[in-house]
């Protein structure tokens, strides 16, 4: 019985562990660049992985270096690599928040029944504040209709998203967080 088993596991990993499979992680991880919608936190996790199966004997502080230059290199964006490279990120967990905090300086609300994108201004207490110009007001949250929002990043990078559940008389600070809409303050 000992000699079945010791025989299927040696089969089976020379099966789905052969010596080249650490250069065919290699050449994944040299080769990969961040996809246009790729999200930056998977973008790290899918690198830690190739990285721990390419080098897998490799010391951690060796990994977490190779796995924060991969990252960058990865990134594809100049703007994001050079803000890493002056953070002086030391490991890619470092790198990865590094390339999340890169501000939004430009927020776009969905406009469904003129289908346009109207812009948003941002004030000097962290607010994004409507107008100039219409704005339509959001749909009503028992219609169901998330609020579509495109933010531009400030090294250019724009990103669609949702807002799936807001009361309709909300107002919205720079960091997500919603307010109850103060009754006092003058109404456009």
């Amino acid at each position: 019985m000992r000699t079945n088993f010791v025989r299927l596991t040696t089969a089976l990993a020379s099966r789905f562990q052969p010596e080249n499979q650490a250069e065919m992680y290699r050449a994944q991880m040299k080769s990969k660049i961040r996809g246009r919608t790729e999200q930056i936190p998977v973008l790290g996790q899918d690198i830690k992985r190739l990285v721990r199966l390419a080098y897998p004997s490799a010391p951690m502080e060796v990994r977490d270096y190779l796995a924060r230059d991969c990252f960058i290199d990865s990134l594809n964006d100049a703007d994001m690599e050079w803000a890493i490279f002056q953070a002086k990120a030391k490991n890619i967990d470092n790198a990865i928040q590094v390339a999340l905090e890169i501000p939004v300086t430009g927020l776009s609300v969905w406009q469904p029944k003129s289908q346009r994108w109207a812009a948003m201004h941002h004030s000097s207490d962290g607010f994004w504040l409507m107008g100039p110009g219409v704005f339509e007001k959001p749909v009503h949250p028992s219609a169901h209709t998330p609020l579509k929002m495109k933010l531009t990043a400030a090294n250019g990078v724009v990103i669609e998203d949702q807002i799936t559940q807001m009361a309709n008389e909300v107002v919205i600070h720079g960091t997500g967080k919603q307010f109850p809409l103060d009754p006092s303050l003058p109404r456009p």
